[in-house]
């Protein structure tokens, strides 16, 4: 397993910060608007989770078959793969940010 060693004070700050950053979107956007939003979508909101994590999962399992190194676990590579398309959709240079991530 290939993992960046960070310092715990490290951790704990980017934790913070990224936990006060999704608070702050959740409240932006309004807790009431995101229920209602789910309810307005029903058992289509489960379907479109579905569908999505079925193309992560492929996609996951092509990096793996790219990459071929033991020392990446799929879980791992999972994480990366969900993490550089919510990078994607988060800013404004798309292609260009989750390529020099990946």
């Amino acid at each position: 397993m290939l993992r960046v060693k960070m310092k715990n004070k490290t951790k704990s700050i980017l934790f913070i910060l990224g936990f006060a950053f999704f608070v702050y979107l959740i409240w932006d956007f309004g807790i009431n608007n995101i229920i209602d939003n789910i309810q307005k979508t029903g058992w289509y909101f489960v379907l479109i989770i579905g569908i999505w994590l079925f193309i992560y999962f492929f996609n996951t399992v092509a990096w793996n078959y790219i990459i071929n190194d033991k020392r990446i676990s799929f879980s791992d590579l999972f994480s990366i793969t969900i993490s550089s398309y919510a990078l994607n959709y988060m800013t404004p240079f798309f292609i260009l940010v989750v390529n020099l991530i990946k």
